[in-house]
């Protein structure tokens, strides 16, 4: 039986669809919100609500959205912390709770976003050392600038020179702009630990240029702290205050007490001047004694 030959058509192979195929340039914010994608079609923009529901002209391509997290093209939501918990936009709210919540870091609402503040804040989904660093070192800073303001009220005190008001009321200003950053900030822990860490090379950069800073001034400061504080109580010691007096009218005097309650600096009284009277009025010099014994002398040798 012969074979029979046919020829055919081989048709080229289908071109793929552009929709998977195409190449995107993407356009974002300062946090990653993919605000417009091109290609050879042309632009494609986006709008977000305050909590990340998308609007543009048609859907679009890419699968990275509000704040640079992936979504589900189908349903509009996002899969954060790498499918950890489902983000819905649209309810502005997470559809599973958080194991962390309601004693720990996630908070009383178990459900919420960004704890109600989605535009300063993101809910990505790692956790951010570099925050944590920062906070503690701003922490530090407060507490520091703080006890700078009680030393230099020490410093006058034990001094005995009274700084004019001007003065006072500037060294209250920075006691309490330190003293009330430090509960401010140990609020902020918990959503520092939710702070995403920074994405590119230069925002790191930044972060860890500003908490070297931070650093440096607080060292520099405590440096002048521990050498102003070393010097007025080897001065009180000498004039025989009580240290810790003088760090409870330091402490009245740099929280404005004193300028609340109309009155002047603290005063400690020493005792170092006593004892230098007392001491002189002792120790009598032997070329003052003599006179008397020979004066004794002489009246039991006339008798």
């Amino acid at each position: 039986m012969p074979i029979s030959r046919q020829t055919r058509r081989v048709e080229p192979p289908a071109a793929a669809d552009p929709l998977y195929s195409r190449t995107l340039l993407l356009a974002s914010d300062l946090q990653q919100s993919v605000l417009n994608e091109l290609d050879l079609r042309g632009p494609n923009p986006f709008a977000y609500s305050p909590y990340g529901v998308q609007s543009g002209v048609s859907q679009a391509s890419t699968h990275l959205g509000f704040n640079g997290q992936f979504k589900e093209r189908s349903t509009g939501r996002y899969h954060l912390g790498n499918g950890y918990r489902v983000y819905n936009p649209a309810l502005m709210r997470f559809q599973s709770p958080d194991r962390s919540s309601p004693f720990d870091a996630g908070g009383l609402n178990a459900y919420a976003y960004c704890s109600g503040s989605p535009v300063n804040r993101v809910d990505p989904s790692g956790n951010s050392w570099l925050a944590l660093v920062g906070n503690f070192v701003g922490t530090a800073l407060n507490t520091i600038f703080a006890g700078a303001a009680i030393n230099r009220a020490a410093a006058a005190i034990v001094g005995g020179t009274p700084p004019n008001m001007i003065t006072r009321i500037g060294n209250t200003m920075s006691f309490w702009g330190g003293a009330s950053g430090v509960p401010s900030r140990a609020v902020g822990v918990p959503a520092a630990m939710l702070a995403r860490m920074p994405d590119t090379g230069l925002s790191m950069g930044s972060s860890l240029g500003v908490i070297g800073g931070q650093i440096l001034t607080g060292a520099g400061a405590v440096n002048q702290n521990y050498v102003m504080a070393r010097t007025w109580m080897a001065k009180a010691a000498s004039q025989g205050q009580s240290r810790w007096q003088v760090l409870w009218e330091a402490t009245k005097e740099a929280s404005g007490w004193n300028l609340l309650r109309g009155q002047a600096p603290g005063v400690v009284q020493g005792s170092g001047q006593g004892r230098v009277a007392e001491t002189a009025l002792t120790e009598i010099p032997p070329q003052l004694s003599r006179p008397a014994t020979d004066a004794q002398s002489i009246r039991g040798a006339t008798n």
